[in-house]
């Protein structure tokens, strides 16, 4: 099927984010900073890349079901690495594969000072899900305030920085007034 000039270019502008290799076909592009699935503007609107290599390759995809990895690499996008399946089939995929929580294991629980650490780093959320062994979601639930709340009130209710009014920022900005060779100093 013959493309047009503007479907080339975006299909040329997806190729030149992925790297060909001997198993996969790894996206290096942008991703989605929880997951690792890899996304793609098109059109003015954010796609999962391995959705868009799926379509290209084998055709639109039927409503309400997803795309499956055989490979268990959410970078990957080799089109045969990908299948069409449930919500119910990718999870039963993700037990299968040691990814899912074993049932009777409880969620993994944080000191008060975890997650104050957590709430103020600067640290990517996927590191810092790796570094506690937590998924990103509760990660950013810690930063956002709405996990352990208790625990990160008061940094919650501390002001940050207060950012100076235009006159302030203005002062800081000049130089030290000098006295008026007109106005005499006044003396203590």
């Amino acid at each position: 099927m013959e493309l047009n000039p503007v479907e080339q270019r975006v299909r040329n502008r997806f190729w030149a984010k992925v790297n060909k290799t001997e198993t996969c076909w790894l996206w290096t592009g942008a991703d989605d900073g929880s997951e690792g699935y890899g996304k793609f503007e098109e059109g003015g609107m954010w796609h999962r890349a391995h959705r868009l290599s799926y379509k290209w390759h084998n055709g639109a995809l039927v409503p309400g079901l997803v795309i499956l990895h055989n490979c268990d690499n959410p970078k990957c996008i080799r089109p045969d690495h990908l299948i069409q399946g449930t919500q119910k089939e990718n999870m039963q995929d993700m037990v299968r594969r040691g990814r899912a929580r074993k049932p009777g294991v409880p969620f993994r629980k944080l000191t008060p000072e975890q997650a104050c650490d957590i709430y103020i780093s600067q640290e990517p959320t996927r590191a810092l899900a790796r570094h506690y062994d937590m998924y990103p979601s509760s990660i950013r639930a810690i930063k956002q305030g709405k996990t352990y709340k208790a625990a990160t009130q008061t940094l919650r209710l501390q002001p940050s920085s207060p950012v100076p009014s235009d006159e302030e920022s203005a002062y800081i900005l000049s130089p030290p007034p000098t006295p008026s060779r007109i106005e005499p100093c006044e003396q203590a």
